[in-house]
């Protein structure tokens, strides 16, 4: 039998074949099993009004799922960085955002005193200000409470004595979405 050699129109028709399966398979593992659980979040801005302070938060479900902020809250701390700190009373939540949907929420809670924080030991350095994040508390996509919150870090509030003196950004602060899930 003669061996029969392939022509170069085959050759390109096989390789095409080939890519079409490979780019199928790609589309369908990426539509079908990534992504499916996506939570982001960002404070857009912070606001003082009298004795109260007021974050807005961006909630996005990039996902194909809905999914679920049990609570936010704000978090006090000498350096978010390193862990702990004192959380508001106040928070918002639950909040169930749709699949592909934005939501914007404001927190608004009393502003934390800083003479307090200090004698209970939450400031530890009398020189530092108050490193102020919001604490996110999602729901697993099994419905439960996630065992680690996550801290959007976003500014330091100064202070002169126990008078605020302004604020500015912490290197290391979060600039951006953060992934919840």
């Amino acid at each position: 039998m003669a061996k029969e050699n392939l022509s170069i129109k085959d050759k390109i028709a096989i390789v095409a074949s080939i890519v079409a399966l490979g780019l199928s398979l790609y589309a369908f593992v990426r539509d079908t099993l990534l992504n499916q659980h996506v939570l982001r979040a960002s404070v857009v801005s912070i606001d003082e009004k009298g004795d109260r302070l007021l974050a807005s938060i961006l909630l996005v479900n990039a996902g194909k799922h809905y999914e679920t902020l049990y609570k936010a809250r704000f978090i006090y701390s000498d350096d978010l960085s390193t862990g702990g700190g004192a959380t508001s009373n106040e928070f918002v939540g639950p909040i169930v955002v749709k699949p592909g949907e934005a939501v914007v929420l404001t927190l608004d809670a009393s502003k934390p005193n800083i003479q307090k924080l200090r004698d209970d030991g939450t400031i530890k350095n009398p020189k530092s200000g108050i490193h102020l994040g919001v604490i996110f508390d999602p729901l697993t996509p099994s419905g439960q409470l996630k065992d680690d919150s996550k801290i959007f870090r976003f500014t330091e509030l100064l202070f002169s004595g126990s008078e605020r003196a302004g604020s500015k950004p912490r290197p290391g602060d979060n600039d951006r979405l953060i992934d919840l899930l």
